[in-house]
């Protein structure tokens, strides 16, 4: 039976990606799942942009089981898309090289089967004694079965996390089901009463409001206040904030090129502050407006 997987939603708790990243090199050395090409030893990147050229295609691929074995093929889809075309993916992963969300579709299919959740579960408690879970609301499905395994295998589990700053819900983390993990495992809870965040007690008390659900109202900054950075849905008001802004937008670094290039672009402009680049004077201590991009 051939089974297809995709990979898991970019919402990941990447803490416990070394823990993602051994578990699929323990299987495949134990036999239990059989890599494509027949690789035991598997090189994780970020991205397939950080070895090759990506271009507007629809060719893709996938990984499918058959049996214990895994199998790459290219596969064609609905809508083209910058990617990484799978006919450079596949013999990639035939070499031993795949991403990150590779080895999370991996350990998806695996914890689906009794005999690799039994060889996980006496793997982590061989190699782990503790482990700390820090933003654990923003952990998704995968992740929160991972660290119910941790939790099955009898290793000291700290889930650290708060439920007001679970952000990645759109991306795929399940802040109920981790009330429902520690109900299940009668897991002890202790409340950290003091921030250490704030250094005014006007933060402090803004945050209150806000977390009791009062009305409250923020300050707008004065044009000729001194801010340190500004901040904006839309790309256009940057470009009115004065000539001490230099905007720029920041989206997710892919391991590509291009990143590679802007960022030395933008090191060496901080390194020359005073010079004059897109008719704007730019000091490495000036105001940056960054665009939050989605």
């Amino acid at each position: 039976m051939m089974t297809s997987f995709p990979s898991a939603p970019p919402g990941t708790n990447d803490q416990l990606s070394p823990i993602r990243s051994s578990r699929p090199h323990d299987l495949l050395e134990g036999g239990l799942i059989l890599w494509p090409g027949g690789a035991t030893e598997l090189q994780v990147f970020d991205s397939w942009a950080a070895l090759a050229q990506q271009a507007w295609t629809s060719v893709g691929y996938a990984l499918v089981a058959d049996g214990d074995a895994l199998v790459a093929q290219v596969q064609f889809e609905g809508t083209s898309r910058q990617r990484v075309p799978g006919s450079i993916v596949v013999p990639l992963l035939r070499a031993g090289a795949c991403t990150r969300d590779d080895v999370r579709a991996v350990m998806a299919l695996a914890l689906d089967r009794p005999d690799c959740q039994d060889r996980i579960r006496r793997r982590l408690a061989e190699s782990f004694r503790s482990v700390i879970v820090d933003e654990v609301f923003d952990a998704n499905e995968l992740d929160l079965r991972v660290v119910e395994l941790m939790l099955q295998s009898g290793i000291g589990t700290t889930l650290v996390g708060d439920p007001w700053q679970a952000l990645y819900v759109f991306r795929g983390a399940t802040p109920d089901a981790v009330r429902e993990l520690m109900l299940r495992h009668a897991i002890a809870r202790a409340d950290l009463t003091e921030s250490f965040r704030w250094k005014t007690e006007a933060q402090r008390s803004l945050a209150a409001d806000l977390r009791a659900g009062s009305p409250v109202a923020i300050e707008v900054a004065q044009p000729d206040e001194a801010v340190d950075v500004a901040l904006s849905s839309t790309w256009k008001p940057l470009w009115n904030l004065g000539s001490e802004v230099l905007p720029l937008a920041f989206g997710s670094f892919k391991g590509g090129y291009e990143e590679a290039g802007a960022t030395l672009l933008l090191h060496y402009f901080a390194s020359v502050g005073g010079e004059q680049y897109f008719g704007r004077q730019y000091s490495h201590h000036g105001l940056v407006g960054s665009m939050l991009t989605r």
